[in-house]
């Protein structure tokens, strides 16, 4: 599993998502790609990637995709 999603996500950034969606409970993926730098369309692939692996829950309410850290906590260890 852990091949997989780092080669699909960009290792050093994973943990940085995670806390950002954790700390600042972003209402949308466009208000986190504001805080992230990244592009809304690359920011969902992303997620998409991490809700299938169930790092995040992702809340769809109209046009709004909400995304919900679903972890208290991660250790990601690099070898």
């Amino acid at each position: 599993m852990g091949n997989f999603l780092l080669r699909k996500y960009n290792a050093a950034q994973l943990p940085l998502t995670l806390r950002l969606i954790k700390r600042h409970e972003p209402e949308s993926i466009a208000e986190l790609a504001e805080l992230t730098g990244h592009k809304q369309k690359t920011l969902t692939k992303r997620l998409d990637t991490l809700s299938r692996y169930g790092f995040v829950a992702l809340f769809q309410e109209k046009d709004t995709i909400t995304p919900v850290s679903t972890l208290d906590w991660i250790k990601i260890a690099v070898l």
